[in-house]
């Protein structure tokens, strides 16, 4: 099934006088339980798409669907309700409120939704549970390591029950060790609950989780196809 679609979508962007094309008539359908890498440099357009994908930003012109509807032309709020109820975000600089604790952070998103509080502490106990932190609940982000507070964020997304959820850079401010602990817990929740995960990334790391690795050069899609086509290539290269 598929979850979201791009449809010819061009991205365009007015820098002073500088005229940027971030995306060229890009096509792409995530399709539901894919774990999907977009891979590709700085300035690729990666993250633009991530972007709209996401609904936090409206192409230039084409289609982003969700289920099959048509988005660019939703209001800011009908765009957060949206995310709200569809889609789970994970960033690279965590975005966790600090004076919160992993529980507080986990449930911040519940709150907008027509809930009982049992519901909300339900869930988000499962949630940490998911990530295996249910033993630093009551702790607060600054007490946590970096892959905790990562799992924690994969919690928070997670929580809502989103038709997929985007990664944007994920294991960027990881060691080796903690970014490879955080790929395999979304790989568990991948395979146990089926859950979408689009990454944008450019970690080779992240490659060796990912079911299809799509890679954008210049905003237009230079390579779709499955993980094992891509490994074998940057095996080969390493191997050199």
């Amino acid at each position: 099934m598929e979850i979201l679609q791009a449809q010819e979508v061009v991205k365009e962007y007015t820098l002073g006088k500088l005229h940027v094309q971030a995306l060229r008539g890009l096509n792409l359908a995530i399709h539901s339980g894919e774990m999907l890498c977009i891979m590709g440099p700085s300035g690729s357009g990666k993250t633009t798409l991530l972007n709209l994908l996401g609904l936090l930003d409206a192409p230039s012109s084409g289609s982003i669907l969700l289920q099959g509807k048509p988005t660019q032309n939703l209001s800011y709020k009908e765009a957060a309700r949206l995310r709200s109820r569809f889609l789970g975000f994970i960033f690279q600089s965590f975005n966790l409120f600090p004076v919160l604790n992993a529980f507080e952070n986990v449930e911040y998103p519940l709150l907008f939704h027509p809930l009982t509080r049992k519901e909300r502490r339900d869930r988000v106990w499962a949630a940490l549970a998911d990530v295996q932190l249910r033993e630093v609940a009551m702790h607060r982000p600054d007490e946590l390591s970096g892959g905790q507070r990562q799992r924690v964020a994969i919690a928070r997304a997670l929580v809502t029950h989103p038709l997929l959820i985007l990664a944007d850079e994920p294991t960027a401010n990881l060691d080796s060790e903690s970014a490879e602990a955080i790929m395999a817990a979304m790989q568990r929740l991948n395979q146990s609950h089926r859950t979408t995960f689009v990454f944008s990334t450019h970690d080779p790391r992240v490659v060796h989780h990912a079911t299809r690795i799509v890679r954008i050069s210049d905003g237009v899609i230079q390579h779709d196809g499955p993980q094992a086509t891509v490994t074998n290539l940057l095996e080969k290269r390493i191997s050199k």
